[in-house]
Formats: structure tokens, sequence, C-alpha cells
């Protein structure tokens, strides 16, 4: 461990690792004590307190940490100490050690901003997405040629798509942009298929030889991605760079995994077939009942769905009549013509009630008043009415008699 002091003048020492040995700590049961052992993985050097006595001492060339199997600790000891020579109550104690976390990953993000680091500043700070993100340009992308009304597998039978999840319409639109080089943004709440729509984004870009970098705030998130790509089995093809993930032993174990995995298997020509069969017979529906009849404007879905509705509101009529309509060779006006004329004839139900049952029914008369004059005797009134002197007939039994308006005089008297 290396101690220093904040100024010659400070009596408060401070201490810090200089060489960072993983371990793991365990004990087999609750009254066994603990048991510290070496996990085997690589020993580090301290970058945060070389970072500090550069930034805050002006100790530069700071020396690294040779490989493992070049280590030379009493040496790197040395080379420290020739650094703080200069520095009152500086020194490293060569048998002293702690036990603790020590994280750099935010560390390591923050050197990675620092522009003296990067091989050519140019480049980066000219790439096209930095400048839309952070600089004075925009994301001039085209529009996406792809809309929800887009038949797909007509796109999809020129460009075969490698799915390796199921995808509705709008993750495979996302896919076929993405593939294309366009720049998007997808949103969803939990549980609508972002993780899905990665996968199959990774296969294929796989498929097409690229590289992906898939990174997250989350570590949630890389396991349920990780974990979809090692079920469908392209997991080897990725490399893990996060957590303890990220260190030397692992990096090489999973780059030999992927080397030495084999081969791929060959496609299954029959079940490709029959996936094609099952696509056309399942598009050949879906055109089917989405096409027009004739000129109407309806399609079999529509109309299904209006059948169904009507059927429903009929279900406590006892008798329902059937018409027999060439409603194919209708088209839209005259359909919603023939509409209007059923909603009107079922306004005028509503406010005159059931024919059968109206007092006029039968009866030719145009108009009615209060008061109407006899002129004639109904034409159709019996022979004995000649002979056989009668009562006038009442209103309601003339009304009701089939008759012509030159049988009958309404006089209207105000």
């Amino acid at each position: 461990m290396i101690c220093w002091t904040e100024d010659d003048t400070s009596t408060e020492i401070h201490r810090a690792p200089l060489l960072l040995i993983p371990v793991t700590l365990h004990r087999n049961d609750a009254r066994d004590q603990f048991h510290l052992s070496f996990t085997g993985e690589e020993i580090g050097e301290n970058i945060a307190l070389a970072e500090k006595l550069l930034s805050e001492f002006g100790i530069r060339n700071f020396p690294e940490l040779p490989a493992r199997e070049d280590i030379d600790i009493p040496d790197y000891f040395t080379r420290i100490e020739t650094l703080i020579r200069s520095r009152k109550a500086w020194r490293v104690e060569h048998t002293a050690c702690c036990l603790g976390f020590f994280s750099f990953a935010k560390f390591l993000m923050y050197r990675d901003l620092d522009a003296h680091t990067w091989p050519d500043p140019a480049r980066l700070l000219k790439h096209p997405v930095l400048q839309a993100l952070l600089g004075a340009a925009q994301f001039a992308d085209p529009a996406s040629p792809f809309t929800p009304e887009t038949f797909l597998d007509d796109h999809l039978a020129q460009r075969p798509l490698p799915l390796v999840l199921d995808a509705d319409s709008s993750q495979t639109i996302a896919m076929l942009d993405a593939l294309d080089g366009r720049n998007m943004v997808i949103e969803g709440p939990p549980g609508t298929g972002k993780s899905q729509t990665i996968v199959n984004l990774i296969a294929g870009a796989i498929a097409a030889g690229k590289k992906v970098l898939f990174v997250s705030e989350k570590m949630a998130a890389l396991e349920v991605v990780k974990r979809r790509l090692d079920s469908i089995g392209i997991g080897a093809a990725c490399l893990e760079l996060h957590s303890n993930r990220a260190n030397k032993r692992a990096v090489i174990e999973e780059l030999r995994s992927t080397i030495y995995s084999g081969a791929a298997a060959p496609h299954a020509q029959d079940a490709l077939t029959l996936l094609a069969q099952a696509q056309q017979r399942l598009n050949a529906y879906t055109s089917a009942v989405n096409t027009p009849i004739g000129e109407s404007g309806e399609t079999p879905c529509t109309a299904y769905g209006h059948a169904l509705q009507t059927e429903a509101s009929l279900k406590t009529v006892a008798a329902v009549p059937t018409l027999q309509l060439d409603t194919a060779s209708w088209t839209a006006a005259q359909t919603h013509q023939r509409r209007e004329r059923v909603r009107q004839l079922q306004d005028r139900l509503q406010r005159c009630g059931f024919p059968l049952a109206h007092p006029f029914f039968g009866t030719a008369v145009p108009c009615f008043s209060p008061r109407i004059a006899i002129t004639s005797p109904p034409p159709c009134a019996p022979p004995s009415m000649s002979a056989t002197p009668s009562p006038p007939p009442s209103v309601g039994s003339i009304i009701r008699q089939p008759t012509t308006v030159t049988a009958l005089r309404v006089i209207i008297n105000w």
C-alpha cells in the first residue's frame, strides 16, 4: 500500500492499495469462519490512484503493471518509491493490505471521454451519429418506405430476413429499416417485444456479416438478450464485456468457445418448404377476406362483422325474412342509398307503429280530417244496401274498405 498526505504540513495519513488481487470470501455454514481465496483472475493496478496522483500531485509515468507471468512485485514497489522520493511523509508499505470492493467501471467511461486517449480525435468527433446527437447537424434519414399498410411478405420474398424469433409487422419494419442503415428510436412499455426485436436485429446483423455493439444501462436487459440468443443457438457469437465477464480469462474462454464451436446445422429443406406453403395459404386467405366485394366497398371481413351485429340484434325476432339481393353488383353509392332508405323506413315505423295494428291499414285514403262527408256509397257496398235502408256507415267502417279518392269528399270545417 502507498501512504501519502495532502501537503507537506498535513499530519493526516491516507492509504491506498497499489495492487488489486481478485479474491472471494466464503464460508461453509453460519458457524464456520470465513475463508479468503484467490480467484485466479488477472491482478490489476489501481488506475484511480494513478489518475489522482497525476491530476492533483503532477506525478507522471506511474508504472504500469506487467503481464501476470512477468510480475515482479518488489521491483514494482521500488519503481513507485522512486517516483515519490521527494514527497515528505510518503512511503510504500510492502506488507500492508486491505479487503474491499474496487470497481472502476465509471472511471473507465470517464477516461474514454478524455480526448488525449483517443487514437484519432478528429475522426471520432466527425462521426455522423455524434454530430447528429451533439452537434449542429440533425438526423436526415429519409422516411421509412414501409407503412402499416405495406404487405411485407412481398418485400421479404425479395430479401429474406433471418427472423429467429416471432415478429409482428411493426417489429419486422424496424428490422428492415435498421438493416438498411436508418437511425431510429424504438419505444414501448414493458412486454411489447423490444428485447425480442433486439435479438432479431443481432441475428440479422450476424447473418449479414456485420458487428453489433449492444449497450444497456441495466444488467437485466443484457442478461435477457443473452439468454434468448443462447436459447436459439447463436449465443456463442456474442462476446460479453460487462461485470465479472470483463476479465481476460472470461474473454479468452468465450473466444475459444466461439472458434471451436461446431459448424452451423444444415437447413431442413422440408421444413422450409412447409413454411413457404403455409405462408402462401395464409396470404391467400388474408387477401380473400380483405378484397372488396365488387364495387360495394365492403370486404368479406367487414361484411361478416355487420352480419354478426345484425344477428345479435335480431335474436328476439321469431322469424326473420330472407331477402334474395344481388348485393355483389351494388356500388358503394347504391349501397349507401339503400341503407339510407332502410334507415328512413325504420324511423317511420318507430313513429307510426306496426302497420297491421294501424287504424288506417288497408285503405287508400291519402289524407284524413276529423269530418268526412260521404257523397256516394262505397263501391264495395253489398247489394242489399239499395233495398233496405240502413243508417249511414261509420267513418271507421268506410276508411277500412278499399276505395278511391273519388268515393270520398272531405270537408274541412274551420
